[in-house]
């Protein structure tokens, strides 16, 4: 895929509908720097898949344990620690009000996660086993999706056959049954534009498959599931899958906190395990173990006959339309196991933590310089110590990690409260140029924890009531060569971030970041001296909620690229997004009109786009342009034949986009157009 993340948390403020989109602005902004530093793909999936589930079936925050909240994606670990603190001193809530008593819980917080909960009795009941298996809400999810342009990949070429042999459809079909966020089973199918569909390779349907059974809270059984799910360790030196932010101004999230094992609920192909993953939780103790076997997507090169050939890159995009492209696709066995003991307490956490995988073919990089130290051969195994304490305003932090030729990797943190509007927190990793991990992913500047050692430091002030100052500085040495950077090297990277909340109705923000990167002064030359690039970028936005149904947002942003002895290259943007939704009728629409222009892609810039439920997008914008697109949604309500309810619910999505760039003065390059369609069907029993 393109270096672009989809990715986004649906937030209802008030309407208590999930097509209406409300974002955190701290929340975009953390996910469109990740967008521009990683060649990662996220879904968005991970983080949205309780919703859903909490939307129908509010939580109850008398009975809500940690995981729970955790769910809500909303809350930090410093917060859900303090309500579970209040909780336990003062008893069970009466009132959601109550939650503003608890310290570290804004208003702004409280009223992000009011339609997702409730007061309830403190008493869980019991539930019998014909209601988890006949009660449980079902959903089906359809979405469909083409370019309106005409694509040459997919016209026939001289010999009467197209690149790309499957239609230009994107098709995604999900099914997923779930009792009360205790018993769920899901199975969807994913087809991109351009492969096959019922035929050819697919001559059964979908290109991927994804199926997963899930079993919570059954006894001393924490979680069990059967199929695709996802593993997260610590801090994730040693095994990471699924969302992992990195560095913004919001600085309680330089923690990482994840359960161990979730199930899959992605259609991307990479980043889950498929087999058996079991939680058990006795007191203050956890125990995770799983086992996967799975087929992965790699590059292979083979020298000669007898050579069973290695690896040189995993493939993370998930695309097979041409020959080469299915011919890579499942051609490598994977088998990996592990756990994690952890042991939790009030304000104590301790974990071990273990993971080993085993490739049917070797990895051996290209035999570059920089590679000396890269990830190598077809046994990898990690072993990790997690801690963390907290002492009153004092939370510590970190992991220490080895792999099997016992090279290290180091991380560790701190959050303070020096005052009630006053936090600060520090990040320190040190990362052994030869450390491996296959699956890692960390807080630190490169893409797996290795070659690097960093110190951040971040702070969050809020000096008035509705004014927030943020702000870090982090700095970075890489004591190895990298991709692009010929010899050790080092960078800096700034930025600071001030919003201010007039009242309800209201958000202005302004952001400046900066950074100071190695890399290569010529690329053309195998020995070339490493300069510093700097990228700088200046954000003004402000959202404004006109009456009930019409949400104002608009958005300014700068761009500028320097490298010493090139001229400077520069960017802008600007957007303004018109949300409409009927207070006497069950619809909404989302309506954006965008300029951008930059000089290169080195001064790209990164926009989030509603499209709709369950389906974000984080573009990056260079050359010249204009960009638009119309989001329609209705709730049909219940689906009725022969006077009899069938659904209780059929939400329908319709998404028009176009982007065009005008001819380039000079350069021949005529007027074009891209232009893409969307629907989706969701409905509920």
């Amino acid at each position: 895929m393109s270096r672009s993340c989809f990715l986004a948390v649906s937030i209802i403020l008030s309407s208590g509908v999930l097509a209406q989109d409300n974002t955190p602005l701290s929340m975009i902004q953390q996910i469109e720097t990740f967008a521009g530093n990683t060649d990662r793909t996220l879904e968005k999936e991970d983080l949205v898949k309780n919703l859903d589930i909490y939307l129908r079936h509010p939580l109850n925050v008398n009975t809500a344990d940690e995981e729970d909240l955790r769910g809500l994606v909303f809350l930090n670990d410093e917060q859900i620690r303090n309500f579970m603190i209040y909780r336990k001193l003062f008893g069970f809530f009466i009132n959601k009000y109550e939650l503003q008593a608890i310290p570290g819980w804004d208003l702004a917080t409280i009223e992000k996660i009011f339609p997702f909960v409730l007061i309830g009795s403190s008493g869980r009941g019991n539930t019998r086993l014909t209601d988890l298996f006949s009660k449980g809400d079902q959903t089906i999810l359809y979405r469909m999706g083409r370019s309106l342009n005409t694509l040459p990949d997919f016209d026939p070429d001289s010999s009467g056959k197209a690149k790309f042999q499957g239609s230009r459809d994107h098709i995604y079909l999900r099914y997923k049954y779930n009792y009360q966020n205790r018993l769920e089973w899901q199975w969807l199918g994913d087809k991109d534009a351009g492969e096959q569909f019922f035929s050819g390779q697919n001559r059964y349907g979908f290109d991927f498959n994804s199926f997963h059974v899930s079993l919570k809270n059954a006894g001393i059984i924490k979680l069990l599931v059967v199929g695709d799910y996802t593993v997260t360790m610590a801090q994730g030196l040693i095994q990471w899958q699924g969302i992992a932010l990195g560095k913004s101004a919001d600085i309680t999230s330089v923690k990482r906190s994840a359960q161990v094992i979730r199930p899959y609920t992605s259609s991307g192909e990479t980043e889950f395990f498929r087999g058996v993953g079991v939680t058990l939780k006795r007191k203050n103790w956890e125990a995770s173990f799983f086992l996967s076997r799975r087929a992965i997507s790699a590059h292979i090169v083979i020298d000669s006959i007898n050579d069973p050939g290695h690896i040189t890159s995993i493939l993370p995009g998930g695309y097979h339309r041409t020959g080469t492209e299915r011919a890579q696709k499942n051609n490598v066995k994977q088998f990996s196991t592990g756990g994690a003991i952890v042991y939790n307490s009030k304000n104590t956490l301790f974990s071990i933590n273990a993971i080993t995988h085993h490739l049917s073919i070797p990895i051996e990089k290209d035999p570059l310089p920089y590679n000396i130290y890269a990830i190598k051969g077809s046994d990898f195994t990690n072993i990790s110590v997690e801690f963390s304490r907290t002492i009153r305003n004092l939370h510590l932090f970190g992991e220490v990690a080895i792999d099997k030729r016992l090279h290290s990797c180091y991380l560790s943190g701190a959050m303070i409260s020096l005052a009630s509007n006053f936090d600060i927190s520090f990040v320190g990793r040190v990362m052994n140029k030869a450390y491996q991990a296959l699956y890692a992913s960390a807080f630190s500047e490169n893409d797996l924890p290795a070659n690097e050692r960093g110190f951040y430091t971040g702070i969050s002030l809020r000096p008035a009531t509705g004014v927030t100052l943020q702000a870090y500085t982090d700095f970075f040495f890489f004591p190895w060569l990298k991709y692009r950077v010929n010899s050790p090297s080092y960078g800096k990277e700034f930025a600071v971030l001030i919003k201010y909340l007039p009242d309800k109705k209201t958000e202005l923000s302004c952001r400046f970041k900066s950074g100071n990167k190695p890399q290569n002064f010529d690329e053309t030359t195998p020995i070339s001296n490493v300069i510093g690039k700097t990228r700088q970028g200046l954000q003004l936005q402000g959202v404004f909620l006109i009456n009930k149904s019409v949400t104002l947002k608009n958005r300014l942003e700068s761009s500028l690229f320097k490298e010493p002895g090139s001229p400077s290259a520069t960017g802008f943007l600007f957007f303004s997004d018109l949300s409409y939704k009927a207070v006497r009728a069950p619809w909404s629409v989302n309506l954006r009109m965008q300029y951008f222009e930059a000089d290169s892609y080195d001064a790209r810039i990164y926009a989030y786009e509603n499209v709709m439920s369950y389906s974000f997008g984080f573009p990056a914008y260079y050359k010249k342009g204009f960009r638009g697109y119309l989001n329609y949604y209705m709730d049909l309500g219940g689906l009725i034949i022969s006077n009899r309810s069938l659904t209780q619910k059929v939400g329908f999505w319709f998404r028009v986009a176009s982007t065009y760039y005008p001819r380039a003065a000079g350069s021949g390059q005529g007027k074009t157009f891209f232009s893409e369609a969307q629907f989706q069907v969701l409905l509920s029993f």
